[in-house]
């Protein structure tokens, strides 16, 4: 597979985890726990394979609604694997972590978690891991298109001069590069309020694999699928 049938950011919606774990007779907790396991070989064959960024929804605004048991369990999962034990092993490997989202109602060990997790990959260029955790694509413009306002009334910019590029960088995702692929999994077909603005021409994989089934080698086979469509840009 050439370089330019690599995409250089891929974009995942991972679901499918609740539904594995009442398949199984268990507990939502378990799917969960399996979803994170899925997720960490996904992202390890990504970088493997070229990859240079790989950005997850770790935790939608929406998900808020489900039940607090089930809140509170991703968040200790989210606290205590993702932004703890795993942190010091993608430093190790190179990988850059970065995270997207409000941070304003999340817990303060969290938001701690996620500033150690920034500054101590900083400097790495292997693959850079985004974290979407407590976000949401809607959120995303809005805040975008309330920080611009302000910078025009308070003459920081004019209205004139308000292009597209004006509210790429207003978005979390300043800086990134707009997915390439997008891999939804679970079997469902939306996007859910993901990466609204950044997905104008993202190429889409639909997976009915739930994520704790998902495997190296199913990321080997969209990333064959990729390498044979023909991305037009509106051409």
């Amino acid at each position: 597979m050439t370089d330019k049938a690599i995409p250089n950011h891929v974009a995942l919606i991972a679901d499918g985890n609740r539904r594995w774990a009442k398949a199984n007779g268990m507990p939502n907790k378990y799917g969960h726990r399996k979803g994170s396991d899925a997720l960490e070989i996904l992202i390890n064959t990504a970088a493997s394979k070229g990859i240079k960024f790989f950005t997850s929804f770790i935790f939608s605004t929406e998900n808020w609604q489900r039940t607090q048991e089930e809140v509170d369990y991703l968040m200790d999962l989210l606290e205590k694997k993702i932004l703890s034990r795993k942190v010091d092993e993608y430093a190790d490997k190179g990988y850059r972590i970065r995270v997207i989202g409000d941070r304003s109602t999340l817990r303060p060990n969290i938001v701690k978690g996620i500033e150690r997790a920034e500054n101590l990959t900083k400097d790495n260029d292997v693959m850079t891991v985004v974290l979407a955790i407590n976000y949401g694509g809607r959120l995303d413009i809005t805040n975008a298109a309330r920080n611009i306002c302000r910078k025009v009334l308070d003459g920081e910019i004019s209205l004139e001069a308000i292009d597209e590029s004006t509210v790429g960088n207003a978005l979390y995702t300043t800086g990134i590069p707009d997915p390439d692929m997008l891999i939804r999994t679970g079997g469902e077909y939306r996007i859910s309020n993901f990466l609204l603005w950044q997905f104008a021409y993202t190429e889409i994989f639909f997976c009915d694999k739930l994520l704790p089934d998902i495997k190296e080698a199913d990321l080997d086979e969209i990333l064959t699928a990729y390498a044979q469509r023909k991305r037009r840009f509106g051409q």
